[in-house]
């Protein structure tokens, strides 16, 4: 194995190393590492993860997000009822793990959420909330 992705298993790596790997050298053989590493912590399972855009109003302007406020389009924020429907759907299907998603949209604070919390402790067996406003 290539002395920089030994290092990189030790959690070793300076930032020169890192930027090689990020650059694309050594490719098949980090790819490869990464699939033994997979199969090695989860074998051949497979997760089903989904996301839930509850708002995308936003009172950011950042640059990289969708969301942003300068970018013109068509904005929304599904009711309690809506979400706690999506999140039915996507356990009828199969998802393990469902994150919901947001903007800063000041609508959304603790009371607004709380019906989708209670139904999430009722209802889903390992349930982890996080919560951050900007």
């Amino acid at each position: 194995m290539n002395l920089i992705l030994e290092r990189l298993l030790e959690k070793k790596c300076n930032n020169d190393e890192i930027v090689y790997l990020l650059e694309g050298n050594n490719e098949e053989e980090l790819f490869q590492l990464s699939r033994d590493i997979r199969l090695q912590e989860n074998g051949k399972k497979v997760y089903l993860r989904g996301i839930i855009d509850i708002s995308n109003n936003c009172l950011c302007n950042c640059k990289f997000c969708g969301n942003s406020r300068s970018v013109q389009c068509v904005r929304y924020c599904l009711e309690p009822e809506q979400i706690i429907d999506s999140i039915k759907l996507a356990q009828r299907d199969g998802i393990d793990l469902i994150h919901l998603a947001s903007g800063v949209d000041p609508r959304i604070d603790y009371s607004f959420l709380q019906p989708v919390v209670d139904y999430c402790k009722e209802n889903i067996e390992k349930f982890d909330l996080a919560f951050a406003r900007a």
